[in-house]
């Protein structure tokens, strides 16, 4: 009978069989223990910090009559569960009772069974084991495994309780249907096991299901099923073996697979095991015990390997052994002593041993010992060979099965694994297999490789093998092994192949140096590719990264919306045939675009229709007005700001200014204004209207006596200081009209401005073919001079031709003639209509779509009563789009 910690005291006058005493809790990791105190009636918990080798009391409880210790036990809910028995009133009375970790308290006792004893302490129930399981709100249902005598029969009876998770426990029969007592004839005293069919931690099940073994003649096995409310017990348990010595403990646990029972046979002891559908049973016997026939046994597992470790006590000397038998092989190893103290009291049973090894890889032993605390504890580590180790490809440049550059060095990476979390790797093996042919393998002295295993003895996880290590083409296998502290090997690794290869890099056609809309798309040309990946930066910092896109398309559009007159780089990277990732590759571009004009909006409730209906107004570009010309004689003027336009983003002021004496003056910068051409002594400007804009001063240099200085302002709506392309410039000799160049527009939305000046007053000008006057000065000033300016707004894309401005009056002179074409907004194509709570400070959601250029939309789903803000989204022809604000 084992599984348990006993009194320091020699006469030992308690029972303290089966269940186990020590168990780790889960929010911690720490371990506890429950042993009787050296203080009559009382029972000491302790807990232990550093893996048992310092013992810290935590609280002492009192109990009299206390006849039998059972186990505790910690639940995935991480709290401690307790049961025991005790003798009163001429009962056996069987109590649960619950330690909370988070006051660190007892929960009163509940009472789950009381039968008539006749004063006889174990004359009805005898040793105990308890299990809990967790339900739906974090209910814990507990089941407890009793030794039951009944007349001439013994065997096992489950009692029931439940308890909340925030307190309150209730002692629950009904928790089982079918069978939960099973007898058979015999005597003595007896303790049963009993466990959850969980995942291999020992705590947590899937399926709830119980297993149960008991016995004192002949082992038997029972499995109770979850039935969602409790348990269902079989009309008959398993018989596993008859005919025995009497043993007052068989441990059973399920291991994760199985349900395994510990059977003592003499100085042997027979594993059996059940399946988890409880039909077959496969039974092992150990070796010889060194210390003679078994007397005390109990069972634990490792929840890794599936191995299972028997501790038992001979009849020779008091020592505790252990015997594993190891799965992989099928085989026993053989006995170890656990410790050379012998187990204090006059039972051999006082030793506990935590349920599994699913933590820390480690079995934690407990026994009776003198001095205090009284707990032995003993850590015994695995010995088994390391896992498999596992290759780690986290930041390397390839792939299994894809290409490596084979004019760099390979690094090769692996994770070393092993039951015991404290191991290490003390050596490895590496072997490359190329194509089909020998093995050979990896030696680290010389950086060569070898036709036989060598053993490289290095605690690093890692390798790097110099170029050239392959051809070109070659598909390489890597495998390794690893060697543990103890000189142990485990098994090779599963492959690492990789393809010799040499890099291709794509070469990128688009974007150019600038684009004009607020997506990108990225092409390119390469001379093999099996995937792509493009990423987007802004000064340094990636904005986008498309990942790796399995594909042979030379194109991406990048789903990123890019702001304007703003720098980015896009980058990309291909791969080849092979899957090796060539170099990356960029291109920098700015965009420079116009997006449609900011769209306003009116919003109409129609209640008895029960929609609210938005009008969008989307501004057209246009011709605003002219502001008061502005001429001197060799001085400074202030031209006048067109009246009619208030600050918008695409309000755009065109300044035109001109000193006479050609090839000497010269028209000097105006600060905050964008030279549109600057072409000997004429000279183009414009601007954005912005709050607070005053009339500029326009100054001159070269200028001499009698040189005419003259300047005007023009207004336009929808327009940019962009100028689109180069536009054009002609210096004429001597004539009556102004010769004008030609040019090349390709955008559609453009305003093309045509400028003439002559050296000389005139009475009049009429302009270009197809272009409308904004105006013409004629100074007098001085000598005399004429400016004139005019405009026509496309659509449509249309380049110009030569023509000429037909001047009336005055003499043949020197002129120039300007072209200059400027970025206007796009045309709307459509609008969304968003909608949000008036106050809401989100961006709303979409309520209609593909609305008309000045259309008009209905919100059906607005709610009555309640106040919203409406704004649209106007979408321009180039890709563009704007926002306007949110209006009520």
């Amino acid at each position: 009978m084992s599984d348990s910690v006993a009194t320091t005291t020699a006469t030992d006058p308690l029972r303290y069989p089966a269940g186990t005493r020590i168990d780790r809790d889960l929010l911690t990791g720490y371990l506890w223990t429950m042993v009787p105190g050296t203080t009559a009636n009382t029972y000491d918990l302790y807990r232990s910090t550093n893996e048992g080798v310092a013992w810290s009391l935590i609280t002492s409880l009192t109990r009299a009559n206390v006849s039998e210790m059972g186990s505790i036990f910690i639940g995935n809910q991480n709290w401690l569960h307790w049961c025991y028995r005790t003798n009163e009133t001429s009962q056996d009375r069987i109590y649960y009772r619950r330690f909370r970790f988070d006051t660190f308290t007892w929960e009163a006792e509940v009472a789950l069974s009381t039968p008539a004893n006749g004063g006889v302490a174990g004359s009805a129930y005898t040793g105990l084991d308890l299990v809990v399981a967790v339900g739906n709100g974090g209910t814990e249902y507990v089941a407890v495994a009793v030794g039951t005598i009944v007349g001439a029969n013994q065997g096992v009876t489950i009692l029931g309780a439940y308890t909340l998770y925030n307190g309150g426990t209730y002692a629950s029969d009904p928790l089982f249907t079918g069978y939960r007592q099973w007898l058979f004839t015999g005597s003595g005293h007896t303790t049963p096991s009993i466990d959850l069919e969980h995942n291999a931690d020992g705590k947590t099940s899937a399926n709830g299901n119980l297993w149960v073994a008991f016995g004192r003649t002949g082992a038997y096995v029972a499995k109770l099923a979850w039935n969602g409310n409790g348990w269902t017990g079989p009309t008959t348990p398993v018989t596993l073996t008859t005919g025995i010595s009497a043993r007052d403990y068989m441990p059973g646990r399920w291991d994760g697979t199985r349900f395994c029972v510990a059977v003592p046979s003499g100085s042997t002891v027979v594993l059996y095991e059940r399946d988890r559908s409880n039909t077959t049973t496969v039974m092992n016997t150990s070796g010889v015990h060194p210390q003679g026939t078994i007397r005390s046994l109990t069972l634990g597992y490792n929840a890794g390997s599936g191995d299972a470790r028997v501790f038992a006590v001979g009849t020779t000397i008091n020592d505790l052994y252990y015997v594993d038998f190891i799965r992989a092989t099928g085989t026993w190893s053989g006995w170890t002593a656990v410790s050379t103290d012998d187990i204090v009291g006059t039972n051999v049973d006082n030793f506990s041993v935590r349920r599994s090894t699913v933590q820390n890889a480690r079995y934690s032993v407990a026994h009776a010992r003198s001095g205090a605390p009284q707990i032995q504890h003993t850590l015994l580590t695995l010995t088994y060979a390391p896992l498999v180790p596992t290759w780690n490809l986290t930041g390397a440049a390839y792939s299994n099965g894809g290409g490596a550059d084979v004019t760099s060095a390979i690094v090769l990476d692996w994770d070393f694994h092993d039951p015991d979390p404290t191991d290490t790797q003390s050596a490895y093996a590496l072997s490359r297999q190329i194509g089909a042919g020998a093995l050979n393998y990896w030696r680290a002295s010389d950086s060569s490789w070898q036709v036989a295993e060598v053993q490289n003895t290095s605690g690093t996880t890692g390798v790097t093998i110099p170029t050239v290590w392959a051809a070109d083409g070659n598909t390489v296998t890597f495998k390794v092994k690893t060697w543990d502290s103890t000189s142990t090997a485990s098994a090779y690794s599963a492959a690492l192949v990789v393809i010799a290869s040499t890099a291709v890099n794509p070469t990128i056609t688009a974007p150019a140096a600038t684009i004009a809309t607020d997506t990108v798309t990225v092409t390119w040309t390469v001379a093999e590719q099996t995937a792509f990946r493009v990423t987007l930066e802004l000064v340094g910092v990636q904005v986008y990264d498309s990942g790796w896109i399995q594909s042979t398309a030379l194109t991406w559009t990048v789903p990123t919306h890019l702001d304007n007159a703003v720098s980015y780089t896009a980058k990309l990277q291909t791969r080849n045939n092979e899957g090796l990732a060539g170099t990356i590759q960029s291109a920098a571009f700015t965009v420079a675009f116009a997006a449609p004009r900011v769209p306003t909006l009116t919003a109409s409730p129609a209640p008895a229709l029960g929609y609210i209906s938005v009008a969008v107004n989307n501004p057209d570009r246009a011709f605003v007005a002219v502001g008061t010309a502005a001429s001197a004689n060799n001085a400074s003027v202030v031209p006048g700001l067109p009246a009619g336009m208030t600050p918008d983003v695409l309000q755009l002021l065109v300044c035109v200014a001109a000193i006479r004496n050609s090839g000497t003056g010269t028209v000097n910068t105006i600060a905050g204004w964008t030279s549109l051409v600057n072409f000997g002594n004429v000279r183009a400007f414009a601007k954005l209207l912005v709050t607070g804009d005053t009339a500029p001063t326009v100054a001159f240099t070269g200028g001499v006596a009698g040189a005419d200085t003259s300047a005007q302002i023009a207004g336009f709506l929808g327009f940019t200081t962009a100028v689109h392309g180069a536009g054009g410039t002609v210096l004429n000799g001597s004539a009556q009209n102004i010769a004008t160049p030609a040019a090349t527009i390709t955008l559609d939305s453009t305003l093309v401005l045509a400028i003439g000046w002559k050296q000389s007053i005139t009475t009049g000008a009429t302009p270009p073919a197809g272009f409308t006057e904004i105006f013409d000065i004629n100074a007098a000033a001085g000598s005399g001079q004429a400016l004139t300016v005019a405009y026509q707004i496309q659509n449509a894309a249309t380049s110009i031709g030569t023509s000429s401005f037909t001047m009336a009056g005055g003499v043949s002179a020197i002129s120039r003639g300007i072209i200059v074409p400027l970025v206007g907004a796009p045309d709307v194509t459509s609008n969304d209509i968003y909608r949000r709570e008036a106050g809401d400070t989100s961006t709303g959601i979409r309520v209609a779509t593909a609305v008309a250029n000045d259309g008009s939309g209905n919100d059906f789903r607005a709610r009555s009563g309640t106040a919203y803000e409406y704004r649209i989204l106007a979408r321009g022809a180039n890709g563009t789009s704007t926002y306007g604000a949110w209006t009520p």
